[in-house]
């Protein structure tokens, strides 16, 4: 059972990075798999001083359990086992878990000395949807809500200047709530407003601009899709008042 809560916590630990998570596996002896939805950059990351493999572009939870019983051998542990695990080892969700490590930045919003989450972000549209880049390792890794926040932000930031004429091809904030478009063509002003805030105007194709910020984290199309629906529901609420 204890390696159960083990990966139990492993598992609520890399979701509130902002990864999809769909399997954690460990094998003898101390060897680390993740399984997630969608592709990665990244073949391998860490959790608590272990490296764990990555394996992305999951196929599902039926092909991946008749794989590994055809494989391995492995028996199925029944459900109260499982739970007993979680109460034991005091496994909780993903939200307590990350709410009790907390995150080191929501405070500074919180205090009023940011109006965004802090933590550089960049969100742009490529092959017809949504992509954004993010500084997850040393920002966002604790706090999936404060990314899901700045992307459904940005969007709204996109959609807007987009109405207004702006060839727009990304949209991006500092770790500060300093903003960011980048447009194709000839500009009039370097400098424009948006809800107050102070955005810099930079002349840009899609290419130009990735290549700008190419050390940047990807973030889950997952989280990108989650960051869509909250937009969706904030204005659904904006329009019925």
């Amino acid at each position: 059972m204890e390696n159960i809560g083990f990966l139990y916590r492993m598992f609520n630990e890399l979701c509130s990075r902002g990864y999809s998570v769909a399997v954690v596996c460990k094998a003898f002896p101390d060897e680390f798999h993740v399984k997630v939805w969608g592709s990665m950059t990244d073949d391998w990351i860490e959790y608590n001083g272990f490296p764990v493999k990555v394996f992305d572009n999951f196929d599902g939870i039926k092909e991946f359990e008749e794989r590994v019983e055809k494989m391995y051998g492995l028996e199925r542990v029944d459900g109260e086992t499982v739970m007993e695990a979680v109460e034991e080892f005091g496994v909780e969700s993903v939200e307590v878990t990350v709410k009790a490590h907390g995150c080191d930045y929501c405070s500074l919003k919180d205090d009023g000395r940011f109006i965004l989450h802090p933590g550089a972000i960049c969100l742009y549209v490529k092959d017809g949807w949504f992509r954004a880049l993010a500084d997850i390792d040393y920002v966002y890794r604790r706090c999936r809500s404060g990314l899901r926040e700045n992307i459904s932000f940005l969007m709204e930031m996109l959609y807007e200047f987009r109405s207004k004429g702006y060839d727009a091809v990304a949209v991006c904030k500092d770790f500060d709530d300093d903003l960011y478009i980048y447009v194709r063509g000839e500009v009039e002003k370097d400098t424009v407003k948006y809800y107050g805030l102070d955005v810099r105007v930079i002349n840009s194709g899609i290419e130009e601009f990735e290549e700008m910020n190419y050390y940047m984290d990807r973030v889950d199309g997952i989280v990108v899709c989650e960051a869509f629906d909250q937009l969706l529901e904030y204005v659904k609420k904006k329009v019925e008042r």
